[in-house]
């Protein structure tokens, strides 16, 4: 039993650390990646061994380094494939960007966060935008999540924003609980999120919910873009087609 406790063990340690150098994909040396874990040299290389070995990451032999390998991406790449959404989604989201000209994206909630699944660029944009394939942001900020925040039951959303704790990203960000569950109110009342500058400063979204075969919401729909482009008289062509668009593959 205390064997299989240490396996476990073992185990987690390395999946965190596979998840740390997942989100820094520069090259690490060991004696840094062992002083932000707080463990001791030899377990560090006994793991990072072990993910070398399964090809998880990979070691620069000119330095000695260690970086994540394509390997996370390429099973990455095979559990969206199971999402039937995503390809559902794909030639949806692909027109709404070519009409608007602004990145379109396909977002779920994955714990407290929001993820992208797939997105679309415009023939014109500048690629800027942050909600992009894989990466992910708290629920509590931003339209994609603010969207799949406001659909969630009572009791369940209040839980998410006590354990959130949240951090201005800029200084548009809502923090305030209260500020927050008004703010999902009117999410709620209109169908659909917009978001000003709360994320990254310059940068605007627009939010609508996707549901399933028994009225749930499974996903969201997000038009992104420059602030200049969101302005009073541009939102409304923009949450008629994110919203027809919706309702399209709401019923795929």
């Amino acid at each position: 039993m205390e064997k299989k406790r240490y396996i476990v063990h073992s185990l987690e340690r390395g999946l965190h650390l596979l998840e740390w150098l997942a989100a820094r994909p520069q090259e690490w040396a060991l004696s840094e990646i062992a002083r932000e874990f707080g463990f001791s040299r030899s377990n560090t290389h006994k793991l990072l061994s072990a993910l070398k070995a399964n090809n998880y990451v990979i070691q620069n032999s000119d330095n000695s380094k260690y970086k994540i390998s394509l390997k996370t991406f390429k099973i990455g790449n095979h559990s969206i494939r199971g999402f039937d959404i995503c390809l559902e989604s794909r030639p949806i989201i692909k027109s709404v960007a070519n009409a608007l000209d602004n990145t379109v994206s396909l977002a779920i909630r994955n714990g407290d966060d929001v993820v992208c699944l797939e997105h679309a660029d415009g023939p014109t944009l500048v690629q800027t935008i942050l909600l992009r394939r894989g990466e992910h942001l708290p629920l509590y900020v931003g339209a994609a999540g603010n969207t799949l925040l406001a659909f969630l039951p009572e009791e369940e959303r209040k839980e998410i924003l006590d354990r959130a704790n949240p951090r201005a990203w800029t200084t548009h960000t809502v923090i305030d609980v209260d500020k927050i569950e008004e703010i999902l109110a009117i999410v709620r009342e209109q169908q659909y999120s917009l978001d000003h500058n709360t994320v990254v400063m310059g940068l605007s979204a627009l939010a609508v919910p996707v549901y399933g075969a028994s009225r749930q919401v499974v996903a969201t729909l997000v038009v992104a873009g420059f602030s200049i482009d969101f302005s009073d008289e541009q939102i409304p062509r923009k949450v008629e087609l994110i919203q027809q668009a919706s309702k399209e593959l709401s019923e795929r």
